[in-house]
């Protein structure tokens, strides 16, 4: 897979080719379909001059760092929930990650109350996270409030009675359908 996305990307001859990074909270089972979804369908993105990159993939205890020679970096996570997601959130915009899709796969109670924050810091959203129908009204609004300041998108995950490979076919269409619309190009506002 590496090679065939390395020699399609050679054969571009220098055409511009959009970058989006995937940053993926949950790494279980609906996390490990969406990821491999993504894999698969490889060489049609590039035929259509996108690169998609799942550049992080985040568990409770490890995040996975993808690295520029095709092989994947681990470090253990020693800090407490919101010093992780701040450095997270540091780290992305500090390795000036281009059109960047936070996925939530996880069942965390904790990880909805971050997506205005994610958003607000320039990052698109996809929650498949069930949890996230107990958002609270005035979490709804501070999400669709910074989606419109921010110009990103929130996609939630509706029905929750589905099985975990609808889940995660609803999640590749969304990111399909998200990338489909992001600008090229556009600089990124950042919160204050």
């Amino acid at each position: 897979m590496v090679f065939l996305k390395e020699s399609l990307l050679k054969n571009k001859n220098k055409m511009s080719i959009q970058k989006i990074n995937i940053v993926l909270f949950g790494p279980g089972k609906v996390g490990s379909l969406f990821v491999s979804q993504i894999l698969n369908n490889q060489s049609l993105f590039l035929e259509e001059e996108k690169d998609i990159r799942i550049s992080l993939v985040i568990s409770s205890s490890l995040v996975f760092i993808e690295n520029n020679k095709n092989a994947w970096d681990v470090t253990f996570i020693k800090s407490s929930k919101n010093e992780r997601i701040a450095n997270i959130v540091t780290y992305i915009q500090q390795n000036n990650f281009e059109n960047t899709i936070v996925v939530d796969a996880t069942n965390s109670t904790d990880l909805i109350s971050e997506y205005a924050y994610f958003i607000q810091n320039g990052l698109n959203v996809i929650t498949l996270n069930k949890n996230s129908n107990m958002l609270l009204s005035r979490q709804i609004d501070e999400i669709t409030i910074s989606s419109e300041v921010y110009d990103k998108k929130f996609l939630k995950l509706e029905d929750t009675s589905i099985t975990k490979e609808q889940v995660s076919e609803i999640a590749f269409q969304n990111t399909l359908d998200l990338i489909k619309n992001l600008p090229v190009n556009k600089i990124t506002k950042e919160a204050v």
